[in-house]
């Protein structure tokens, strides 16, 4: 149950879901045209709600067949090395994303 902008009280049944499939090298090449050099296991999911009529009103899937995410989210998990960049400037830039929040935290906190 949620408070609807109306100020009404809306019933809704919600549920997410995980999907997991352990696949091949040679499938997960052959099929969907990923890059690995061993098993793999593709992960996807979503969540949707419906509201009091049953009716769907909002879904947020990753399908876990999408080729092109999963290629993604397996160049992510193999790091920096394995994609050709040097470490050294991953890391470089992530230290200075992470110094430049906190001063522009800084910033704020002095503007008060």
């Amino acid at each position: 149950m949620r408070v609807g902008p109306d100020g009404f009280i809306v019933s809704e049944i919600g549920a997410s879901f995980v999907q997991q499939v352990p696949m091949s090298a040679y499938d997960a090449r052959r099929r969907l045209g990923l890059r690995v050099k061993g098993n793999i296991v593709l992960r996807g999911g979503g969540l949707i709600r419906f509201n009091e009529g049953g009716r769907l009103a909002f879904a947020a899937i990753k399908p876990v067949l999408d080729a092109e995410r999963q290629q993604a989210r397996l160049d992510e998990a193999a790091g920096p090395s394995m994609l050709g960049v040097d470490a050294a400037d991953v890391a470089t830039r992530r230290a200075g994303v992470f110094s430049e929040m906190h001063a522009s935290a800084r910033r704020l906190a002095d503007d008060r």
